[in-house]
């Protein structure tokens, strides 16, 4: 268990916070990009349940971690309520969506809405390579006037030779370049890379089309990683991975079942400390000596297991007559079809 401090808490998008802690233990939270922790902090004296959250931030950053998620519940908005210098403790790393350099020499990443956190992780982490592999990002949401890490992605996209982006979105952004539609085999097909491993996380609907696309246009299974966005189960037809939604779904329960029994360990010391300080004829409440968790706690993201913002499908009669690899020359036609209502 690492404990942190909270340094800074802003909103990145209209929608999105960003958690900013600093460690307070001197130990060093050693992760790789594109894996989650579990957050834990106290709440009106009492321990909170404990969620996972995609760390956004680098390895770089030694002493600093970084969460970002959308306020769509009483837990979520009890973590952005925190204020500076507040105690939260961290447990982990957790998950196997992660980039295997021996393997994984072109990337592409697919992500709709709060589902492009773990990818933000990747790209500061390999703009630091001094042989950055060629990195492709398709990043679709509902607004573009919502766009989580909208600005930082553009810039590193501008700076870095082998980071090229699009932004999918509808409506008007007044400094965001954005186009309108969703992520369908047309434009995956402009990459024209049979070799290039493809990472996506976003809502459930969306990793299942994105998955069923890239197997019929011929991607090898073993080229389609998943992120498991709200943990969630589905049945695959993968059946050589580096990540398999399964075992990680095994890993992240019993990841879950040791860190709240690392929590209720610690609140049982403090607790016995306390009570021995005190004399025979006083009762202590126990209500403190045990964390709470819920069924939702092993939400990688937040509160819902999904996010219907971003929720994307086939675009079939989407069309571009150019070969080129600028992203920026695709057009669509007219006819995007808004999402389906739901929690944003």
């Amino acid at each position: 268990m690492f404990k942190y401090t909270v340094d800074t808490i802003k909103n990145v998008s209209p929608s999105t916070v960003l958690l900013t802690l600093r460690s307070a233990d001197d130990k060093t939270f050693v992760f790789q990009p594109g894996q989650y922790a579990a957050i834990q902090f106290t709440n009106g004296g009492r321990p909170s349940a404990a969620r996972c959250f995609s760390i956004v931030s680098s390895p770089n950053d030694r002493n600093k971690l970084q969460f970002a998620f959308k306020v769509t519940g009483n837990y979520s908005y009890r973590l952005s309520q925190l204020r500076t210098d507040d105690t939260v403790y961290v447990q982990g790393p957790f998950g196997e969506f992660v980039i295997d350099p021996q393997h994984d020499r072109e990337l592409v990443f697919l992500a709709a809405g709060i589902g492009v956190t773990p990818f933000v992780s990747m790209v500061r982490a390999l703009s630091t390579q001094t042989n950055m592999p060629r990195t492709t990002l398709l990043y679709a949401n509902r607004s573009a006037a919502d766009i989580p890490f909208g600005h930082e992605l553009t810039d590193l996209s501008a700076q870095l030779p082998n980071f090229r982006m699009l932004l999918l979105a509808e409506g008007d952004s007044s400094d965001l370049a954005t186009q309108p539609g969703r992520i369908n085999e047309q434009l995956l097909s402009k990459i024209n890379s049979v070799d290039a491993t493809y990472f996506v996380c976003g809502p459930p609907k969306f990793m299942d089309t994105m998955e069923h696309m890239l197997l019929d246009m011929g991607i090898s299974p073993d080229r389609i990683v998943l992120e498991a966005f709200g943990q969630r189960a589905w049945a695959s037809t993968r059946h050589h991975q580096l990540f398999n939604p399964r075992p990680v779904y095994a890993t992240v329960g019993l990841a879950l079942f040791l860190l709240t029994g690392g929590f209720v360990a610690k609140n049982l010391v403090e607790a016995s400390q306390a009570h021995a300080s005190t004399t025979t004829s006083t009762t202590e409440s126990t209500a403190n000596d045990t964390t709470t968790t819920d069924d939702t706690a092993t939400d990688t993201t937040d509160d819902t297991s999904t996010d219907n913002s971003t929720d994307t499908t086939t675009n079939s009669s989407s069309s571009s007559t150019s070969n080129s690899n600028n992203y920026t020359d695709y057009q669509y036609q007219s006819d995007y079809q808004q999402p389906v209502s739901g929690v944003s």
